[in-house]
């Protein structure tokens, strides 16, 4: 029942059964920032430890990388901003600086990763390990609330707001292309195929 698995999941992460005897789960949530520092290079050493731990509980494992979020001032991966010397434009709200969703490029570094986590879940974590993982869930949006701005009316400079805002209609269209990437990196190809939720699709 993923429903009582999501709602009794130990969000902290690490809190033993013994303290707590209503948790059935682990819940892994991280950046995209955190776990890919650079380009083509991935550490899912937290991860680990953290599916080790929920496996030593005897607890289902649940797994989410925010496309951004975190605290205030966190950012997508700086490293695919054209002011670093790739080319995907970077915009700013009080809060986050993201990457232009839209662009080309975006797709293509937002695809590597989701590859990479359901390579590393499917063929990399040890056989005894994979039964743990109940879902990975889908993020496409700041924060998981799944918008693409927390704060689209505070973009600056303005020039900035109009040239990279993204009206419902490219949005819908952009999480349905998110949502085929997770389908067919965790649901195709080698290793078992893990569950995928879904959040805010209406």
């Amino acid at each position: 029942d993923w429903s009582s698995d999501v709602c009794s999941s130990d969000l902290s992460g690490f809190n033993t059964v013994a303290q707590y005897p209503f948790t059935r789960g682990q819940s892994y949530a991280e950046t995209w920032f955190n776990v890919n520092r650079s380009r083509g290079v991935f550490d899912w050493t937290a991860l680990d430890r953290q599916l080790a731990f929920a496996d030593a509980q005897n607890q289902k494992f649940i797994v989410q990388i925010l496309t951004v979020g975190g605290a205030k001032g966190s950012s997508m991966p700086a490293w695919m901003f054209s002011r670093n010397g790739d080319d995907v434009p970077s915009l700013a709200d009080d809060t986050y600086t993201y990457g232009y969703y839209l662009h080309p490029r975006f797709r293509v570094y937002f695809e590597e990763m989701v590859n990479n986590l359901a390579s590393h879940l499917r063929t990399a974590v040890t056989a005894n390990l994979r039964p743990r993982i109940a879902f990975v869930r889908v993020d496409t949006g700041a924060t998981g609330d799944e918008e693409p701005y927390e704060n689209a009316n505070l973009i600056s400079p303005a020039a900035d707001k109009q040239a990279y805002s993204i009206s419902a209609q490219q949005w819908q269209e952009h999480r349905l292309w998110a949502f085929e990437v997770y389908r067919k990196a965790f649901q195709e190809g080698p290793g078992p195929v893990i569950p995928l939720l879904f959040q805010d699709i209406e």
